[in-house]
């Protein structure tokens, strides 16, 4: 059904259809923020140059190299993002609370956006024993250390180039 049709049938519900458009167009333009489902400007408002640093974790359990390949998307997912995020937590906290009490601010409603409402409050403790837990459940094995290196590449001329050596990142250890 399109909008002219909405239009003959009822005009109100026309008029709702146009408002919403019109709220999540400036909501992803204007202020930045990706409001789904209507619209999803930010994942298409740049362009990726393929010379771009890119990041990889190498990830080690019980000192023995996880290879990743053997695992579902979904599990990979749990053991790199979730990590990546605990390591961004800190600046998305911040960027996450400035974005939405900026935007209340603006339009005057005191819906009591504090801080703590807001942003998370993972520590490192909490992060090491749910992150080695997820490990030993993904791995099925008991895990007693774990070593995370970080590794700093780009793609060139159809190949994977190394731009430094592996850093340790984080570890855990009993």
């Amino acid at each position: 059904m399109n909008l002219k049709t909405i239009w003959k049938l009822n005009k109100t519900i026309a008029i709702l259809c146009c408002g919403y458009f019109v709220v999540f167009i400036w909501l992803n333009v204007k202020q930045g923020i990706v409001a789904t489902p209507v619209l999803q400007y930010g994942m298409f408002s740049g362009t990726k140059n393929q010379l771009d640093t890119a990041k990889a974790y190498v990830l080690y359990a019980n000192n023995k190299k996880i290879i990743l390949s053997e695992y579902s998307f979904i599990e990979r997912d749990i053991l790199l993002t979730s990590f990546d995020d605990y390591l961004d937590s800190g600046k998305n906290n911040e960027n996450i609370y400035n974005t939405f009490y900026g935007i209340v601010q603006r339009v005057h409603v005191n819906v009591g956006y504090t801080k703590d409402k807001l942003t998370t409050n993972c520590t490192d403790s909490i992060f090491k024993v749910w992150y080695k837990q997820k490990v030993e459940e993904i791995t099925k094995t008991k895990i007693n250390n774990i070593e995370i290196y970080k590794q700093k590449y780009n793609w060139q001329n159809n190949n994977i180039h190394l731009l430094d050596t592996a850093q340790k990142i984080f570890s855990i250890a009993n």
